[in-house]
């Protein structure tokens, strides 16, 4: 095998350092120092899923489960139901030894029903095939008769039983369907009228988008998208723009909106505001935007939404002078409606994130709507030793080994890639992304020991190593959300990956792809770490876009967010 070398340089002279194969020890390339070798500790890789497990994991096969089990303890119980009253039935004495009386020709039977008298004989036979004599029976109570009636009909017993078990499985589905109908996800497709009735102007079937949401009046809705182009032929708009920023505005007036495709910012009269999904367009060159959104800002229209039927209706309010045959339409216009102005990334997210490549299928992840995506962790924010994220997914970019980050970074990340190719960056890799605690641990520990074997203190060493090198539980690498970038030019991870065409490239553009330089040159003080021109955190594009247009480090976002919120 030929020889390894290392990313970190010689801490002596800053040469290459390589280990030759067998050797226990590593050496520098120019100045011939030697260092101990600590291969790192081997992180454990759980098995992926099997199949059992997927099918084990949903819901109706854990209802199927739940009443499976629920029907053996109702067997169980039954067999030992059945076991006791057959043990009762055994209260009857054995006959007393034969005395020297002659026996009796004829024993006359006591006075009882059908089901007593089987059973009767049925113990007399008994009696007799053991050398005894006819018993008289005592009078029974009321628990000794359904006993006896239990053991006299068994089929009878059994069938009941069997009823009674399904109507009450049968309650409780019942019960437990009517609780989950209110809170499961409407999945399928909806059919959408533009037009005063059914046979209006244009009816068109889309399959579900988004998840159907209860607010805090118990009003059901759903977030989904609708045919902004449909709408601007019904209330007769007029387009302009471009396909990637299309306009519509009312004729004969000054309202307008105007979108961005893959974006979920819209411009309403000179003002951004934020939509509830990103605009995107279909097969066929409709846009499509957020359904509430849409009608919030249109006047002069009704936007019903039918649940129960999965059917939208738009429609455009008539006045009363209006008649069925021949309606005269209220006027349309274009107002913010219920939205407040969107202040995160300003103009600058509308005008500027635009993209050579199709990212529509990636607008979800690059506007993430979960907060955990903006979890700070530094030298004052640690994270818990079992911090684990759970959306943990491996990379699918060009890396330098199996890498993992949280499902929307990667891919952000996966869409970013696609742009620089399109712009012809192609050297460019990924050689670091999530980090356990123990492996970080570990990191930390082995610079540590490099510092000592050149004679610092541990306490002198310690400090060496924190300005550059987080301690376990303070490393972004834990949160899944950064990445280290490499290139085929570099020999070490150091700062000549500025000089690179994919650093240049990603610092005019990974804001787009929700991504920032985590520890600019300019804001050591506040990050508290040196800079790094190979690392990058993903925040979200909204996030980001507001970061570079005000100079700010993550840090200071947080602090500003904070501030906002209080």
């Amino acid at each position: 095998m030929p020889d390894i070398y290392f990313e970190r340089p010689c801490p002596v002279c800053g040469g290459r350092v390589r280990r030759t194969e067998g050797a226990p020890f590593c050496e520098c390339v120019s100045c011939g120092k030697r260092f101990a070798l600590k291969p790192p500790p081997k992180e454990p890789v759980s098995p992926p899923p099997t199949k059992k497990d997927k099918k084990a994991s949903g819901f109706f096969s854990l209802l199927r489960r739940f009443f499976s089990a629920i029907g053996k303890e109702c067997v169980i119980l039954y067999g030992r139901f059945y076991r006791w009253v057959r043990k009762k039935n055994d209260r009857f004495p054995l006959p007393k030894p034969p005395s020297d009386d002659p026996k009796p020709l004829h024993t006359p039977e006591p006075p009882m029903d059908e089901g007593q008298r089987a059973l009767y004989h049925a113990r007399k036979k008994q009696l007799e095939s053991r050398g005894g004599a006819s018993v008289s029976q005592a009078p029974l109570t009321k628990g000794e008769r359904l006993e006896d009636f239990i053991s006299a009909h068994r089929i009878f017993s059994l069938t009941v039983s069997i009823v009674a078990v399904v109507l009450t499985l049968s309650l409780l589905t019942v019960g437990i369907t009517f609780c989950v109908k209110e809170k499961q996800i409407n999945k399928n497709d909806f059919r959408f009228y533009y037009g005063v009735e059914e046979t209006g102007l244009v009816t068109e079937r889309r399959a579900y988008d988004f998840v159907a949401f209860k607010t805090k009046n118990k009003d059901r809705k759903i977030s989904h998208r609708i045919n902004m182009t449909k709408i601007a032929t019904l209330c007769n708009l007029t387009i302009s723009g471009t396909q990637s920023t299309p306009k519509y505005a009312v004729r004969g007036g000054s309202s307008y909106v105007k979108f961005t495709s893959g974006s979920p910012i819209a411009l309403i009269n000179g003002t951004n505001y934020e939509m509830g999904c990103a605009a995107i367009y279909d097969e066929s060159g409709d846009l499509w935007i957020d359904l509430y959104f849409a009608r919030d800002i249109l006047s002069g229209i009704t936007v019903t939404v039918d649940l129960e039927n999965n059917r939208i209706y738009v429609t455009r309010n008539t006045t009363p002078e209006g008649t069925v045959l021949n309606p005269v339409y209220e006027s349309v216009s274009i107002s913010a409606g219920n939205h407040s102005a969107y202040e995160g990334g300003g103009a600058t997210s509308v005008q500027t994130a635009t993209y050579k490549t199709d990212v529509s299928a990636y607008a979800a992840d690059l506007h993430p709507s979960d907060s955990s995506y903006l979890i700070l962790a530094n030298k004052q924010n640690p994270l818990a030793e079992d911090h684990i994220p759970s959306d943990l997914v491996s990379l699918t970019v060009p890396t330098t080994k199996t890498i993992e980050l949280r499902s929307s970074a990667a891919r952000a990340l996966e869409a970013m890639f696609f742009e620089m190719k399109a712009d012809g960056i192609t050297d460019l890799s990924v050689t670091s992304g999530y980090r356990s605690y123990n492996y970080q641990k570990w990191l930390f520990d082995y610079y540590v020991s490099e510092y000592q074997q050149k004679g610092y203190s541990y306490e002198e060493a310690v400090k060496l190593v924190e300005s550059d090198t987080a301690r376990p539980g303070y490393s972004e690498h834990q949160t899944g959300l950064c990445v280290d970038f490499w290139t085929s030019t570099m020999t070490s991870l150091s700062n000549e990956f500025e000089n690179t065409e994919a650093s240049q490239w990603l610092r005019e553009n990974a804001w787009r792809f929700g991504f920032i330089l985590r520890y600019p040159s300019d804001k050591i003080d506040t990050t508290g770490y040196t800079y790094e021109s190979w690392h990058y955190r993903f925040v979200g594009v909204d996030a980001a876009s507001e970061i570079r247009k005000n100079g700010w480090c993550f840090e200071e976002y947080v602090e500003k967010s904070a501030s906002k919120g209080s």
